[in-house]
């Protein structure tokens, strides 16, 4: 399956647009930033900061876990809300007739699709690749406003040690809050961490720090990586042998402590109104 692929004939644009145009022009961005942090050169515009807080943010979010999830996600709402249509006769009728005024559908054929709707034994909406797609952008647009106006904090590793990485390099994690509500990247102690070489992490938090850079001590280096450890799908990444066993060692050591690793997938969540 080709996560990239969409009908693009209607806007004029080729199917692997998202691909080539889009993500490969965030790509090219962030990797004149990238390069001109490892020179040593932190002072960036605010453009430059746009640009990598942009691949970051895709970085999280055209994961096969993500997008699978993001799929997941458009479905249940378009059911939700489908769920939420048929359970008013007039509504369900009036809006199914706008949306689809060329089928000439009778009454009782809008009916039937209604309590079908409603029918909980009925096969429910499945979300299209092309619709996850879009919600794929969508998302990333909101965490790369995020990452944007967060403290920026440059971490260089002691001499020595290294950073390592991963296929999904960017997380957080606010330790301060309940396991359930942990992963929010708006929650007011978290703490993204995203190793950008061996000797170079970029940290990021909602303190008022005016951020910098900063030559760290080994429980940072060895912080980050745990992180890495955790949160990879596949493949961990390591500048030296020893650091790569390392690496798999504290990944089996997690594992056997039944604390989750892999990929984060995002959740939805359905909040009932209290009564008044």
């Amino acid at each position: 399956m080709d996560y990239y692929k969409f009908d693009g004939s209607t806007a004029g644009l080729s199917d692997d647009a998202v691909e080539t145009e889009l993500l490969g022009r965030i790509e090219h961005d962030a990797a004149c930033v990238i390069s001109h942090l490892l020179d040593g050169n932190f002072s960036l515009t605010d453009p430059q900061r746009g640009d990598l807080a942009h691949y970051m943010a895709f970085q999280v979010t055209r994961t096969p876990a993500w997008r699978s999830s993001c799929q997941q996600i458009v479905g249940d709402m378009a059911n939700t809300w489908l769920r939420a249509s048929a359970s008013n006769r007039e509504y369900f009728e009036g809006t199914f007739r706008e949306a689809n005024s060329a089928s000439g559908l009778s009454a009782e054929r809008l009916e039937e699709l209604r309590r079908k709707f409603l029918d909980s034994r009925v096969d429910r909406v499945r979300a299209t690749s092309t619709a996850s797609l879009a919600f794929m952008i969508e998302v990333a647009s909101t965490i790369t406003r995020f990452f944007f106006t967060m403290c920026w904090r440059f971490a260089l590793a002691p001499l020595g040690h290294h950073f390592v990485t991963c296929d999904n390099p960017v997380f957080w994690y606010d330790a301060t809050m309940p396991a359930r509500f942990a992963y929010g990247l708006g929650s007011p102690r978290t703490v993204v961490t995203y190793p950008l070489g061996p000797e170079l992490a970029l940290l990021m938090s909602h303190c008022k720090d005016v951020g910098g850079r900063e030559r760290v001590d080994e429980d940072v280096v060895l912080f980050v990586n745990a992180r890495m450890v955790r949160s990879a799908e596949r493949f961990v990444f390591a500048a030296r042998k020893e650091e790569a066993h390392a690496a798999l060692a504290l990944r089996r050591k997690l594992v056997s402590a039944g604390i989750e690793v892999g990929p984060r997938k995002p959740q939805l969540r359905e909040l009932q109104l209290a009564s008044v």
